[in-house]
């Protein structure tokens, strides 16, 4: 799982997203509330249709955030985690806390190999179940 920031804020600008991102690997930003609680999420494909479409990076980002945010939990399994991304369409969520907040990114390459770590454990004999919480290493 990418650790991230807290999130941008719903008042924060695209310009902000843009800078938020830097050259980094990460593709998507939550966008939080006051509460800190995520309300949308912006991705970089996102950007580059503003950007392209010549939209005013002085909006607020939510202008081009979606607002239907597949999410995962702290505690759900890789299992749990794949099926969400399958049945949503999309290769990577937001991980929250157990009151909406986000901790970090967790993509379907990082269960990929979440999962292959946890049978390779089981060829060596240790407990491969994929009802394992979500992997938390940092990178």
């Amino acid at each position: 799982m990418k650790q991230s920031a807290p999130g941008l804020p719903e008042t924060a600008t695209i310009d902000d997203a843009i800078l938020a991102f830097g050259n980094g690997s990460q593709t998507l930003l939550p966008i939080v509330n006051t509460e800190g609680k995520v309300s949308s999420i912006v991705t970089k494909t996102d950007l580059y249709r503003a950007m392209t479409h010549g939209q005013d990076f002085h909006e607020p980002v939510g202008t081009i955030g979606k607002k239907e945010v597949a999410s995962l939990r702290e505690d759900q399994t890789v299992r749990e985690a794949l099926r969400v991304l399958y049945m949503n369409d999309v290769k990577q969520a937001p991980v929250l806390d157990d009151q909406s907040r986000p901790v970090g990114v967790l993509s379907h390459l990082d269960l990929a190999e979440a999962r292959i770590r946890l049978e390779q454990r089981a060829s060596e004999g240790a407990d491969a179940s994929s009802n394992k919480p979500l992997p938390h290493s940092q990178e």
